[in-house]
């Protein structure tokens, strides 16, 4: 089995529109200390500060259309990805299938993870805290994409033993959590290649 381009492109997705929002964020935080910065100059009677301000304004606005031009880019570059996949479903698939995979996907993600306590009096992290941690890394990259024809769940096996237990003792719980989220699709068994497991449903 083959990642469908949702399954590539899903999360890097939203980290190129998350890192689009801080850019942005950044490049507006940065606006506004030159705000007040030019608010200093109108007060400042001494000519050496003046310059000394003026030359700080003239770094953050070269600093603010930095980022403004990175955070374009990236909104740009996530809409061209997002225009991609919406010609796709919109020609031979449907939108409904489109906001099934991503509420699919979240959904799971957040059914899956597990939560990581600190129990060690310093600090740090115990070795349960560890192996959830391994854990979670791997639920924060499944992805489930649904077409008309059939249904793909992709998950990467963390390279931790004691991880990869963990996600294999939920198979039968997302297997089950699945079939009962999508009743109009047949489930199959796990199927494991190389270091991912599939599963696969076909519509009735």
């Amino acid at each position: 089995m083959k990642k469908t381009y949702f399954m590539k492109h899903f999360d890097q997705t939203v980290q190129f529109l998350m890192y689009s929002f801080l850019m942005e964020i950044l490049s507006l935080m940065l606006q506004l200390l030159i705000f007040f910065m030019n608010k200093l100059i109108l007060g400042a009677k001494i000519s050496s500060l003046v310059n000394l301000v003026n030359q700080g304004i003239s770094y953050l606005s070269i600093g603010s259309s930095l980022f403004k031009n990175i955070a374009m880019f990236l909104f740009i570059l996530t809409g061209l990805i997002v225009m991609r996949e919406l010609y796709f479903r919109l020609r031979y698939d449907s939108l409904k299938n489109l906001v099934l995979s991503i509420r699919g996907t979240t959904k799971l993600r957040r059914f899956l993870r597990h939560i990581e306590f600190l129990k060690d009096s310093e600090g740090k992290k115990s070795k349960e805290d560890i192996i959830i941690s391994n854990y979670n890394k791997v639920i924060r990259k499944i992805v489930l994409d649904v077409d008309n024809e059939e249904l793909l769940l992709y998950i990467k096996l963390p390279k931790e033993h004691q991880a990869q237990k963990m996600l294999k003792d939920m198979v039968s719980e997302i297997k089950e959590e699945i079939s009962n989220a999508y009743p109009e699709y047949l489930i199959s068994i796990f199927e494991r290649q190389g270091n991912s497991l599939w599963l696969k449903g076909t519509r009735k």
